[in-house]
Order: C-alpha cells, then structure tokens, then sequence
C-alpha cells in the first residue's frame, strides 16, 4: 500500500482558536443591566405616582386603573370630619412644597379607592351656600354629573368646589336640584364628602365672573379676597 496517497502536510492541526471580546460583552452586559434598571424604575415611578397625568394615561392603556367606587356609609375608610375652619387652618398654614405634596396623597388616595390610605381620610362637614353649578363634560376629569360652586357658611374664606358624579340620565334632575342659594349641609351622619384636592388663590370680585352671586348676596365685598379652595 502506497501510504503516500494519505500523506498530511500537517497531520494534527489544531483548530484556530478564535479571541473573546470581553470589552464588547462589558458593554453589552451593561446595557442589558441599564435597561433592566430603567424598566423597573420607570414602573416603579407609574405604578407609586398615579395621579401624574402621564401615569395615569399608561395605567388606563394597561388597564390597572379600576374605576371609582361608591362606598357604604357603614364601610368607608376611616377618616375625620373637618369643618370649614379646621379645613382652612390646617391647609393654609401649608408651604408650597407641603401642599403640593398634600394634593398628590389625597388624588393618589382617591385612584386607589381609599385601598392604601396612610392615616385618615378627611371628610368635610358643615353648611355651604351654593354660588353656582355647572354640569361636567368631556374636558373634566369626570365626564359627567355636576360640580357646584359653594361658599362656606362658617368661613367665608373657603370655597369648595362639591362633585356629584352621575349617569346622563341622573344630570337633569341634579341640575334642578343644585340652585344658586341653596344651603348644602353636610353632616357626618349622612354625608361623606372626601377632600381630593386643596388650592390657595386671590381672586378679584369684579374680574372673576363666576364669583358675581357672592356680589349680590353681600352688602360690602373688597376688591380682592384671599381663599382656600376645596375640591
């Protein structure tokens, strides 16, 4: 046998061993990590924030927000009952910064149905006079039922603006009972009237038209008047 025919110009090769980027894999490993992170903190900021717009836009795409509920008078959140004068000692004397802050907790509260409160809800009670109503559109957060404009009794300082969420059909009847002059009051026996949102303003009676009742129920009114708004 001609063992020449057989013959290897290099009879055990090794194959070529090809060189591991590990920069490349540093890079990619450290992306990958980065946009872990950001995903988790991203969801982390939507799911803890829902009353930012941007939030709460995301959570309805995902369906995560479930809508309002009306509770029992016997199973509502624990909470406390504030007249208008506690109301507007307590959130006057408010910085910027902590009524901002405030105003998140109370929205983030009311998203979540009351579910994940920290401390007590408040609740408004006392005797409000209504200066006007207006039925709710498509523009507001609530896109149907009515809002009345109310001046409180005890203390005229504060106004508070008093929801009344409602199905179309319901509104006519609402819109007949919300009359301008009519007193609303607000017992803690019957009424639970939860504060989703507070306001500092300084309005001009002359200038600011929805403000004209107060103008006609009032002998003597100042140019300009500094408020606290409740919603």
């Amino acid at each position: 046998m001609d063992y020449g025919i057989y013959r290897y110009d290099e009879p055990y090769a090794r194959p070529v061993r090809r060189r591991i980027n590990y920069f490349a894999w540093t890079v990619a490993i450290l992306l990958l990590t980065g946009f872990a992170f950001a995903a988790w903190l991203g969801s982390f900021y939507i799911f803890s924030q829902p009353e930012r717009p941007d939030s709460y836009r995301i959570l309805q795409k995902l369906h995560k927000i479930e809508p309002p509920k009306r509770f029992e008078l016997t199973a509502a959140p624990a909470g406390e009952f504030l007249s208008a004068k506690q109301l507007y000692d307590r959130y006057n004397a408010m910085g910027l910064a902590e009524l901002t802050k405030t105003n998140a907790e109370l929205a983030r509260n009311y998203i979540r149905n009351f579910q994940q409160v920290r401390g007590l809800v408040p609740y408004v009670v006392g005797r409000y006079v209504i200066m006007e109503a207006r039925e709710l559109s498509s523009s507001d957060l609530f896109s149907s039922g009515m809002v009345a404009l109310t001046d409180s009794i005890e203390n005229p300082e504060l106004l508070m603006e008093h929801l009344y969420p409602a199905e179309p059909p319901t509104v006519p009847l609402i819109k007949q009972t919300l009359t301008t002059g009519l007193e609303l009051k607000l017992d803690r026996a019957h009424d639970l009237s939860a504060v989703i949102h507070v306001e500092r303003f300084l309005w001009n009676l002359h200038s600011d038209a929805r403000h004209r009742h107060v103008q006609s129920r009032t002998a003597v009114v100042p140019e300009s008047r500094r408020g606290l708004a409740v919603v």
